[in-house]
């Protein structure tokens, strides 16, 4: 019995996340997404270790394109924003990007807070989730300012991105 107990506390202390330590990114991605003359690379798949629920993350977006874009919305995908859906839930807020409509360019970011309000629970007491977003942006798939929208965007682009968070420490546990 003394060694049930033992292991028990040995998960609990290798599974809580530290008091009041802020989320650390532990791994990232992109995809590229070709419209006509134009190809879009962007973050789509970030991780996040050693999150704590209820606490705000702030996250960066990177993209850039072959020829111009302008950011045009993030929100979260529907129906299902966060995964397991029922389990994880969260907010979104405060979503800044660029570059803005009238200033395109072919680099910008969007910045936004992201925030775990409750996570799946895993064996060994780690808690785990997935945010799923669209990430819209404007597109210029001719490379000709000229031609599209006032801002010379063509169409819109649509990129899946994936937030993936744990309380664990991302490290492998034996």
């Amino acid at each position: 019995m003394k060694l049930g107990a033992l292991a028990l506390l040995a998960c609990l202390l290798l599974s809580a996340p530290p008091a009041f330590a802020a989320a650390t990114e532990s791994a990232r991605s992109q995809t590229s997404m070709a419209s006509r003359q134009n190809t879009v690379t962007a973050d789509n798949d970030v991780k996040y270790v050693d999150d704590v629920p209820g606490q705000r993350i702030p996250v960066m977006l990177e993209y850039s394109a072959d020829c111009n874009v302008v950011f045009k919305d993030l929100a979260l995908f529907r129906p299902i924003g966060f995964a397991p859906p029922k389990i994880v839930t969260g907010q979104l807020t405060g979503i800044y990007g660029l570059p803005l409509k009238g200033r395109a360019a072919n680099t910008g970011d969007v910045t936004f807070d992201l925030k775990f309000d409750s996570l799946d629970r895993r064996p060994c007491g780690e808690q785990t989730g997935m945010a799923r977003l669209n990430l819209v942006l404007g597109v210029d798939q001719d490379c000709d300012l000229s031609t599209g929208d006032r801002d010379g965007m063509d169409r819109s682009i649509t990129i899946r991105v994936q937030i993936w968070v744990t309380t664990g420490s991302g490290e492998e546990k034996n």
